[in-house]
């Protein structure tokens, strides 16, 4: 079955990235997160990947997340790639992102995983919504200029298994950083 690791958003900013979610897809037309698919407000911590035994992985996360340490993270910006993604831009501290260096060195040796771009040279953000032609994405990066920066603070206090058995992502398991 295929997973993804996560960092699973809740709380103010979980909303806030939800409405802004829905409001980017009614302004573009861009249904795709909002409506067409059920994934959670999260940030990828570990890219999609196969596995068999959730047991395995299970143990190896709920090990590995007990003996890591909280750290902050902030979001003050909005963020895009190649003008297609826009996202919110997370910072997480270095001490956050340790742990996720971490965490997909530990997986990458567990599960044996080729090295992926994306894990090494990561990128931590929140997506909001893909534009999937110029003009909706200039619609939306339009709107977002609009707003407000987000002013959010938080503690890195998970890593979640999502795990797609059909055609949506759900929610496996979350594992609790201690503080």
């Amino acid at each position: 079955m295929k997973v993804v690791i996560v960092y699973l958003i809740k709380g103010e900013m979980q909303k806030y990235q939800k409405r802004l979610i829905k409001k980017t897809a009614n302004l573009s037309g861009e249904r795709y997160l909002a409506y067409d698919n059920s994934l959670p407000e999260h940030i990828t911590l570990k890219i999609p990947f196969r596995i068999k035994n959730f047991k395995k992985l299970e143990n190896l996360l709920s090990e590995f997340a007990s003996n890591q340490k909280r750290y902050p993270v902030k979001v003050r910006k909005f963020g895009n790639f190649r003008k297609f993604v826009a996202f919110l831009k997370t910072d997480f501290s270095r001490g956050a992102k340790k742990v996720q260096k971490n965490l997909v060195k530990t997986l990458y040796k567990e599960y044996r995983l080729s090295s992926q771009d994306h894990d090494i040279n990561w990128n931590p953000h929140a997506t909001l919504v893909y534009g999937n032609t110029p003009e909706s994405f200039k619609i939306i990066w339009r709107y977002l200029k609009s707003l407000e920066k987000p002013k959010f603070d938080f503690e890195f206090d998970n890593i979640t298994i999502l795990k797609k058995p059909k055609r949506l992502w759900k929610v496996h398991k979350v594992f609790k950083i201690p503080k």
